[in-house]
Parts: structure tokens; C-alpha cells; sequence
């Protein structure tokens, strides 16, 4: 598809598709038996993918461990030229994670992989990993964020 009277190959969309998949979340430790399963939708344009997922009154058993972990993105994420990450979370809503005030939360997503991780800021210092420790057994969560394919 070209816009605008666009006819040069690189400017043209070539790749668009919507559709669901069945996120997870679990801590890397043990996420093959202690994860949740929820809901997804996506939109791929070009290399480009935008997700949106859904946790809703789930448990996450107390057992997970590890640090947390969304798995099972439906698209292999590639890697930005500059810093090896693919993708940054746009926006996410919890209730059910205890929260710290000096903390500061996020997700990314690097190269080569499907799995966003989660990651906390504490007071200000480095980021390090968010411990799946974090999140109580009723658990709620909205979440959007766009990363880029190969």
C-alpha cells in the first residue's frame, strides 16, 4: 500500500494483521509451573507489533519465584540498533502488586525473544529486576506496549 502517490518500495506498507494470543506471567525461576494465562490482542504494522493484555482476578499461586516475567508475546521481538531493546511498556494498570512510593516500575523487551520483563527503580538508582515476590495472589492487570520485530 502506498499513500499519498508513494511508489519508491521502501515506502510502502507491506505487512498488516490484527489478532488475539494467550499471554502468561510467571517468574523465571519456575514459569513452566507456576504461571497465569491471560488475555491479548495485537496489531502488527510493518515490523512494528502493539499489544494489549489482560489479567483479571487471577492467582498466581504464592509459589512463582523468580523475577516477573510476560511471556508469549505473539511475535519474536528484534533489536534496536542503539541499546538491544526492542520495546518499552506504554502504559499498565495494576492492583493485587505491593507497591513501594520510592520505587518506579516498568517493562521492557529485548532482542531476539517474546518475554517482556519487569523492572523496578528503587529511589532513583539503577534499574534492576522486579521480583515476581511482589505480586499477591489476586492479581489485576491492564497493560499496552509496542516493540519492534526483525
Amino acid at each position: 500500500i502506498g499513500l499519498n502517490g508513494e511508489t519508491s518500495a521502501g515506502n510502502m506498507l507491506d505487512d498488516y494483521e490484527e489478532g488475539t494470543f494467550t499471554p502468561k506471567l510467571g517468574g523465571d525461576n519456575n514459569y513452566s509451573t507456576y504461571n497465569i494465562t491471560g488475555t491479548g490482542t495485537y496489531v502488527k504494522i510493518g515490523t512494528w507489533v502493539h499489544v494489549t493484555i489482560r489479567f483479571h482476578n487471577q492467582d498466581l499461586n504464592n509459589s512463582a519465584s523468580g523475577n516477573a516475567f510476560l511471556y508469549d508475546m505473539p511475535f519474536t521481538s528484534g533489536n534496536n540498533p542503539t541499546n538491544g531493546v526492542a520495546g518499552v511498556t506504554t502504559n499498565y494498570e495494576t492492583y493485587g502488586v505491593d507497591f513501594s512510593g520510592s520505587h518506579r516500575y516498568g517493562w521492557y523487551i529485548s532482542g531476539n525473544t517474546t518475554n517482556w520483563r519487569g523492572l523496578a527503580s528503587v529511589s532513583g538508582s539503577a534499574w534492576s529486576d522486579w521480583g515476581i515476590g511482589d505480586w499477591d495472589s489476586t492479581l489485576y492487570m491492564d497493560f499496552s506496549g509496542s516493540y519492534r520485530t526483525s
